[in-house]
This record gives structure tokens, C-alpha cells and sequence, in this order.
């Protein structure tokens, strides 16, 4: 489709890249809401229900969970899903499954999100399955984690350290990959 790009290096030392345009889902955050998805995300790296819980409860200025006794038994749901279903990096989580349990539970709880959080999950969940389509292996929790790890309001001048991180991490799984494939071939 056209807006699937492949790049070509002239050079033999770069790999082609995909570039993916896509400006149907897109929101403008607010720092708050950076500050609240990040943290829901390292909650979710961290394997921490209760974390989690925390940072979706301000997922909206006019938030209908707000009784002590509705919260308690929203952060225990949240803890229960983590046990089963999250423990975080390093852990084969599959991120896109968690969301969907977590959407389910806001549901259940009547938690209310607001619609910039819900396009931000949303594309989560495209990117994952975008990401297995590519590399069925590929986990995309624990390849943003130089990300997530990064992201701190004093560090966020580092941030293009941690993207540079990423990416040699990212090339040496893919040059990894390619030759556990090439030795498949080769037998």
C-alpha cells in the first residue's frame, strides 16, 4: 500500500528500512499525559498492578472511579490481571494481550479514559501486531524498554541516547535473526 515505504542505502553496511505513514490515529499530548501513559507502560515493564492502576485512574479529568472503595477493588482487579497475565520485561510479555485485559477491566470498573489515551492504545496494539507480522518473535514491550528506561522529566535531554540504545540493540537482533535464518537455510 502507499503508505508502506522501503528505503535503500547505497552503502552495503545499512540494512533497508520500512517506513511506515500513518496520520489517521495521531494525539498531541500534553506533558500530564506523556508523564501518565509512560508511567502505565513502565508499570506494565515493571510487571506492578497496582502502578498500573495509579496511572489509568488519571487517565481522565472527570473520572467516574473515584470512591475509596471503587478504587480499592479497581487497583485489586489491576494486581490479579498483573500476577496472571504481566510480570513484566523479560518475560515474553505480549503487550497488545495485557491492553486488551486492561480495557476489559476499565470496562468492567467503570474507569473512564479519555479519547487521546484510548488512540494511544489503540496504536499500541497496531504496532504489535504489525510487529509479529514482520518478526513473530520480536517483542515489543522489552525493545522499547531503552525507551521507557529513558524517559524521565530530568532525563529527557538523554532521550536520543536512549533511542540511539535502542536502535543498536534493535540491529543486532535483526543481524541475529538473519543469520539463525541462514543457518536454517543452510541445513
Amino acid at each position: 500500500p502507499g503508505n508502506i515505504l522501503l528505503q535503500h542505502n547505497n552503502s552495503l553496511h545499512h540494512n533497508p528500512k520500512i517506513i511506515l505513514l500513518d496520520a489517521g490515529m495521531v494525539a498531541q499530548l500534553k506533558a500530564d499525559e506523556q508523564d501518565n501513559f509512560i508511567g502505565l507502560l513502565k508499570a506494565i515493564g515493571k510487571g506492578d498492578g497496582s502502578m498500573a492502576a495509579d496511572f489509568i485512574l488519571r487517565f481522565s479529568c472527570n473520572q467516574t472511579c473515584t470512591s475509596p472503595e471503587l478504587v480499592e477493588l479497581f487497583r485489586q482487579d489491576m494486581v490479579r490481571l498483573f500476577a496472571e497475565h504481566c510480570r513484566g520485561y523479560g518475560h515474553g510479555v505480549h503487550i497488545g494481550n495485557v491492553l486488551r485485559l486492561i480495557l476489559q477491566t476499565l470496562r468492567v470498573h467503570k474507569v473512564r479514559v479519555d479519547v487521546n489515551y484510548v488512540t494511544l492504545v489503540l496504536n499500541i496494539l497496531c504496532l504489535e501486531g504489525l510487529a509479529s507480522a514482520f518478526q513473530a518473535h520480536h517483542n515489543l514491550l522489552d525493545g522499547a524498554r531503552p525507551l521507557l528506561d529513558g524517559y524521565r522529566k530530568w532525563l529527557r535531554f538523554l532521550f536520543p541516547l536512549g533511542l540511539l540504545a535502542k536502535r543498536i540493540k534493535d540491529d543486532r537482533r535483526y543481524r541475529s535473526l538473519r543469520e539463525q535464518e541462514a543457518r536454517e537455510q543452510a541445513k
